[in-house]
């Protein structure tokens, strides 16, 4: 899973998202995957702190099984930096 971004990341805390684009997703064993969000989910660092956000969640129904399972993986931009975290 992953996808492309267009960010801002300085050093003062105005850190931003501009653009997210590009979703890819795979999942091996899966029937059929739905994509369930994909968007700049928090555009710029807020002011308590929280980073700027863009998020792609997927719901993917594995064969055989009844219950469905949410994968995601989230942009992070805050502190002049940027990672990524993501559903285990």
């Amino acid at each position: 899973m992953g996808f492309r971004a267009d960010y801002i990341a300085r050093d003062n805390g105005t850190d931003s998202i501009t653009s997210a684009y590009a979703p890819e997703y795979f999942i091996g064993g899966a029937s059929s995957v739905d994509q369930t969000e994909f968007a700049v989910t928090r555009p710029e660092v807020n002011a308590s702190g929280a980073p700027a956000t863009a998020r792609l969640s997927v719901k993917a129904f594995p064969m055989g099984a009844p219950i469905p399972f949410t994968f995601w993986v989230q942009l992070n931009v805050g502190y002049g930096g940027a990672h990524m975290t993501y559903s285990e």
